[in-house]
């Protein structure tokens, strides 16, 4: 497959994760209140690396959970598809906590 285009290889998008980790942690404060939820699907893998830099960086364990939105689209999905439920994996409560969404 022929490669299209190369906006950024594995160095650059490393320390672009590094610096959204350190984003993260200065605008609010620290982690105490903060929660990644990751959209499914390449969301959820970037919400982990994120939430790995943090918890290197901070010493503090991040929670991540992810979010399928698929039900909630109506471009792609039948209706009936749609209302049959959506699968949400949010091990955590998000109540009063600083929830960052994370998507490709």
């Amino acid at each position: 497959m022929r490669e299209k285009a190369r906006i950024m290889d594995a160095q650059a998008m490393s320390r672009a994760i590094r610096r959204i980790g350190y984003e993260i942690v200065e605008r609010n404060r620290g982690t105490e209140n903060v929660v990644l939820v990751g959209i499914r699907r390449r969301g959820v893998p970037l919400a982990l690396e994120i939430a790995d830099c943090i918890n290197a960086a901070e010493g503090a364990e991040v929670p991540v959970g992810n979010l399928d939105v698929a039900s909630y689209r109506d471009d792609r999905l039948p209706a009936a598809e749609r209302a049959a439920g959506d699968r949400r994996g949010v091990p955590f409560s998000a109540t009063d906590r600083d929830v960052v969404l994370v998507d490709d």
